[in-house]
């Protein structure tokens, strides 16, 4: 049986995601490349790259991966990592490709001057479409039919942005989860999952409806085309913001409404039926709630004694004691149900001021018109 589900909260970490390789020259002859333009890539790397997201390095013919930062430090006199006791190798990649096959695909930067001995074995469209080969001197190619090669005539910001893999697209979501409040304007609600807005920040703490040990789970495209599943963390639930206390005339308004009874405006001379918080006419605004001065999609509206208070809903998102979830979009208004495993949504016809089972209300303002 399906437990009730609970809001919790989480957080997209992209550090999270797989890095790039850097494989490196490690013939017996290159020596003299390390200490040129092989330091040069990999300081340019470690400079344009955040450092979350800086690559592991390999020597080719090798299987490990090592620290961008211990092979820099390497470069330096005094070093404890040797890094001419490395060299000596076969020319081949094979060995750190079949090692990273148990991982998740990663974008692949090769830094060589000698022809790989086993290039044609690895020629296929799973590596070659996530491979860069680097030609260090020289304008003779070193890499097969297939790969995609550059020399010293080209600018390192292609090395650097093909290891950056930029996010193509990315979708946050799971069958038994529902976002009710997110921080990121970059995302929206849509089809059951949260969809960012490409050129945008990935930054995003999110509070979800969910069953426990539910986790929603990130889908990331990469320029490459590779896709990523990746869990999102658990967050802590930030303070909420303290409700907008509104005034005695306000809180008239909301007396009425709460019985039933529109409330005559002398503003406009009209009546105001329940939710319609703006005055109709050529000049629009919020005349009969100055407190408001950022109107929000929808309100959870509290009467404590004689002095209500709104707490705005961002995202027109209100999850009720029971677990349901109501969504507020303009002219319409929606109920999400959590059924077994997965949400129903429903469409009701709008309360704009509904009695909710804990004594409070759901304030769904009426979109004001100009007359």
């Amino acid at each position: 049986m399906t437990e009730s589900p609970g809001t919790s909260w989480f957080r997209l970490n992209l550090a999270a995601l797989p890095r790039g390789v850097v494989v490196v020259d490690a013939s017996a002859s290159a020596l003299p490349l390390w200490l040129g333009p092989i330091a040069s890539v990999l300081e340019e790397l470690a400079e344009k790259l955040p450092r979350e997201s800086h690559p592991e390095v390999a020597f080719l013919g090798d299987r490990r991966t090592h620290p961008l930062d211990k092979i820099l430090a390497a470069l330096a006199p005094g070093s404890s990592f040797d890094i001419a006791s490395q060299l000596g190798r076969f020319p081949v990649f094979g060995p750190l490709l079949w090692e990273l096959s148990h991982e998740r695909p990663r974008p692949l930067l090769l830094l060589a001057n000698t022809p790989l001995l086993d290039g044609e074995d690895w020629a296929v469209p799973d590596v070659t479409a996530r491979t860069l080969v680097y030609r260090l001197i020289g304008e003779q190619r070193i890499s097969c039919e297939g790969f995609r090669e550059v020399g010293p005539e080209t600018d390192l910001s292609v090395l650097v942005e093909h290891l950056r893999n930029l996010i193509r697209s990315l979708r946050i979501g799971h069958p038994a989860a529902l976002a009710t409040c997110w921080d990121n304007e970059a995302f929206s609600w849509e089809a059951c999952a949260l969809n960012w807005r490409t050129d945008a920040s990935l930054e995003l703490t999110a509070a979800f409806v969910l069953p426990q040990n539910c986790t929603p789970t990130a889908e990331v495209v990469r320029a490459d085309g590779v896709t990523h599943n990746l869990a999102l963390e658990p967050a802590e639930t930030p303070a909420e913001p303290l409700p907008l206390t509104l005034s005695a005339a306000e809180g008239n308004v909301l007396n009425l409404w709460r019985r039933g009874t529109p409330f005559w405006c002398s503003h406009c001379s009209r009546s105001h039926p329940p939710g319609q918080l703006a005055c109709h006419g050529p000049e629009t605004g919020l005349g009969l709630f100055p407190s408001l001065r950022n109107p929000a999609p929808a309100y959870r509206a509290k009467l404590h004694a004689t002095e209500w208070s709104l707490a705005p809903l961002p995202r027109g998102l209100l999850t009720q004691a029971d677990g349901s979830v109501i969504e507020v979009r303009r002219h319409r208004e929606m109920l999400h149900t959590f059924e077994h495993d997965h949400w129903i949504a429903s469409e009701r016809e709008p309360n704009h001021f509904r009695a909710l089972d804990d004594g409070a209300y759901l304030l769904h303002p009426i979109e004001a018109s100009r007359g």
